[in-house]
C-alpha cells in the first residue's frame, strides 16, 4: 500500500470515539486519554477491511431492498398517516436502491474520469451494481488513498460506502441480527465483540466504545483457545 503521505488519525469508524472526544475537548475543554489509530496513510488496515466488507454486502442488501419494494408493508407498530405514507408501495425501497446503485455507479464514473479510464458501458441495473462493486473493490487502495477527499471522515468514498451499508442494514432489519461474543477484546479489554449479519468479521464495536479491531473466525477461535487454556492453568 502506498505510504508516501504522512500518517494521520484513521478516517474510519475506529477513530469515531476519538473524534467525538476531540470535538468535546475543543468546545468544553474536557480532557480525554483516547489515542486514535493512525491511518495508512488515511485509513487503517482494519477500516480498509470494513469498506471492502461493506462493498461485498451491498449487492445482497440491494436484493433484500428489492423484496421490500415488491412486498412493502408498514413496520410493526408503525402508524402510517397520509403525511407519512409513501406515494406508492415500495417507494422508500426504490429510493434506497437508487441511492445505492446510483451512488456506486457515480463513484465508478468519477474514478474512471480521474484515472483516464474508458467510460462505463453497463446500463442494466443489476449489471451496473455488480460491475461497480467489482471495479471499486479492485481499486480500493485508490479510493482510500488517492481519491481527492480520501481522508475526509464524513464525505470520503470509504465513509459514504459504510454509511450506505448501515442505511441498508437498518432498512432491511439486518441491524437487529447482531451476534454477540463472550470474550473480551485483548486490545482494549472491552466486552463488546459483535458480528453484523452477513459480515465476514467479528468486530470490537466502536459503537460501544470499542477499539474497532477486526477478527476472522479462525483468529477468534485461536483467541478462545488461548483464553480457555489460561483459565485451566489458573484453576
Amino acid at each position: 500500500m502506498n505510504n508516501v503521505h504522512s500518517p494521520s488519525p484513521c478516517a474510519g469508524p475506529c477513530a469515531h470515539a476519538w473524534r467525538r472526544a476531540e470535538a468535546k475537548r475543543l468546545v468544553d475543554k474536557a480532557p480525554h486519554d483516547l489515542t486514535p489509530w493512525p491511518g495508512n496513510p488515511y485509513w487503517c488496515d482494519r477500516c480498509r477491511y470494513r469498506v471492502l466488507d461493506a462493498l461485498g454486502m451491498l449487492p445482497e442488501l440491494v436484493a433484500a431492498s428489492h423484496l421490500e419494494a415488491l412486498h412493502a408493508t408498514p413496520k410493526q407498530n408503525e402508524r402510517v398517516t397520509t403525511s407519512t405514507a409513501p406515494a406508492w408501495p415500495g417507494q422508500a425501497a426504490r429510493a434506497l436502491i437508487d441511492l445505492l446503485v446510483g451512488g456506486l455507479a457515480e463513484f465508478e464514473d468519477e474514478m474512471r474520469e480521474l484515472r483516464w479510464w474508458s467510460q462505463r458501458t453497463a446500463v442494466f441495473e443489476p449489471v451496473v451494481l455488480n460491475r461497480a462493486v467489482t471495479v471499486l473493490t479492485l481499486s480500493i487502495d485508490w479510493l482510500l488513498i488517492d481519491h481527492p477527499i480520501a481522508a475526509d471522515p464524513n464525505c470520503s468514498p470509504g465513509a459514504t460506502i459504510l454509511s450506505w451499508k448501515n442505511k441498508a442494514m437498518r432498512f432491511t432489519g439486518r441491524d437487529k441480527l447482531i451476534e454477540k461474543y463472550e470474550l473480551r477484546c485483548p486490545t482494549c479489554d472491552l466486552l463488546g465483540l459483535r458480528r453484523e449479519d452477513g459480515s465476514s468479521y467479528i468486530e470490537c464495536w466502536p459503537q460501544l466504545g470499542g477499539c474497532g479491531r477486526l477478527w476472522t473466525d479462525d483468529e477468534y477461535q485461536r483467541l478462545a483457545a488461548v483464553v480457555t487454556s489460561g483459565l485451566k492453568v489458573a484453576a
